[in-house]
């Protein structure tokens, strides 16, 4: 794969994405190599610095679908009780990757829909299940679609990441982020007001708010199983019904970029002195 290079910062900042490791460099014009190019220095990502944040809950997510696996496969413990759970170990991996590679393909077709492309409605229900609630959630808006995939970096603070789509969206510019999954975290409006911040010292954009269009790769049956058993589902169900998408405004009642932006700094703070 080709490397990515851009220019930021009205020519001050040069940066090069190399697509095959997923890392970013900034070209250092004042320490040259001896062929007189520009040293590259690693640029850490804002994903990557909100890692340090510990995630109890997906080790619990990881532990119940160990204890899941073994259940439903009792019956291999006389014959092959080695193999049984060896298969129990990597069953949280495997259906994470599941996951993930679900979402991938309902990102990328996003993508190509908000480029101006008409790709086919997908086949596999949970991709086309996504790709549906996205399109019904924008015939409701006037959505006019600014830019997609664009890089931002902060020369203050030094970091970088990859904001998934500016837009104009009932006469309101947002950064919107998308999100599949079964919820969405503290850490995702870190994530966003990182970018957010980022191009605003960058370009100055005015943004209104910042939106996270949050996917659900389950169906109902699934999320229901999942979920029956947990305390505050059985108080109120009602309160907690199965949503395949939800269009979440994080700055209606006031914003609260600036105080996501500094839990994303005592991150990166955390990040740096751990390294």
């Amino acid at each position: 794969m080709a490397d990515q290079k851009l220019t930021l910062y009205k020519g001050e900042v040069e940066i090069v994405f190399k697509e095959d490791s997923h890392r970013y460099y900034r070209l250092d014009k004042e320490n040259l190599t001896k062929a007189g190019t520009p040293r590259k220095k690693s640029v850490c990502g804002v994903t990557t610095i909100l890692g340090i944040i510990n995630k109890p809950a997906l080790i619990n997510w990881a532990v119940s679908i160990t204890i899941d696996y073994i259940k439903n496969n009792l019956n291999k413990i006389d014959q092959e009780p080695a193999k049984l759970l060896a298969d129990a170990k990597a069953e949280a991996e495997r259906v994470k990757r599941e996951s993930a590679d679900i979402g991938k393909e309902i990102h990328a077709w996003i993508e190509l829909h908000i480029k101006g492309e008409t790709p086919e409605i997908p086949v596999e229900e949970n991709i086309k299940r996504g790709v549906i609630s996205f399109l019904d959630w924008e015939s409701q808006h006037k959505v006019e679609y600014l830019e997609s995939e664009k890089i931002v970096y902060s020369k203050q603070y030094n970091y970088i990441g990859t904001l998934d789509i500016t837009a104009k969206i009932d006469g309101k510019i947002y950064l919107l982020d998308l999100k599949t999954g079964n919820a969405i975290w503290q850490e995702h409006h870190a994530q966003v007001a990182a970018y957010m911040m980022a191009d605003i010292e960058e370009r100055g954009t005015p943004y209104e708010g910042r939106i996270i269009l949050r996917i659900s790769k389950e169906t109902k049956d699934e999320y229901e199983e999942r979920v029956k058993d947990k305390g505050w589902f059985q108080k109120n169900p009602e309160k907690y019904p199965y949503q395949v998408f939800e269009a979440i405004y994080l700055d209606e009642d006031g914003s609260t970029a600036h105080q996501d932006f500094e839990a994303f700094k005592s991150a990166l703070k955390i990040y740096r002195w751990k390294k």
